[in-house]
């Protein structure tokens, strides 16, 4: 699942390539990407892949209910800060796959809480897809557990108290 308007800045077409390569070497895995199409011709460009495993819902209402279904949260992104959707994704115990940029390093620890691609290419997202692929249905419980255990350490409690203990020093 991947969840964030299409733009050039989400950079979608990256990993829609790199599932499409990937369906091209047997691979099938089906992605349900959720946002608003901000920028049409990159809409018109995926949907010209001519992946049937890559599904553009739109703007959904209830994007935790897709959340709840899936199991790797897909992050192909240009630039980020610390995306709130990535923190949601651990805390429902999704795998995340993303691009290392911005505050997403913060987030996944590559190989213990999902995986980064180490450059903005498609060989190298691809390389990280294929990472997740490789685990063992234990490795996968594991990671999934340590995932909502990373997000916790993000949870609004938590930052309050953080931030308490930061203006009382």
């Amino acid at each position: 699942v991947s969840i964030g308007h299409i733009s050039k800045t989400k950079n979608h077409m990256l990993m829609c390539t790199a599932l499409t390569n990937l369906l091209k070497q047997g691979v099938i895995i089906d992605l349900y990407m959720f946002g608003r199409f901000a920028d049409e011709s990159i809409v018109e460009s995926i949907k010209a892949l001519n992946n049937p495993h890559i599904h553009m819902l739109g703007e959904r209402s209830n994007p935790m209910q897709y959340l709840g279904n899936a199991d790797v949260f897909c992050m192909s992104s240009l630039v980020e800060g610390l995306p709130i959707s990535l923190i949601e994704a651990l805390a429902c115990g999704l795998i995340p796959i993303c691009t290392a940029v911005g505050g997403i390093g913060d987030l996944v620890d590559e190989g213990k809480i999902g995986f980064l691609s180490h450059d903005l290419s498609v060989e190298s997202y691809t390389k990280a897809i294929e990472r997740f692929l490789a685990l063992s249905n234990d490795e996968v419980v594991l990671m999934k557990k340590s995932c909502v255990e990373k997000s916790k350490l993000y949870s609004i409690g938590e930052c309050a108290k953080q931030y308490v203990e930061l203006y009382n020093r």
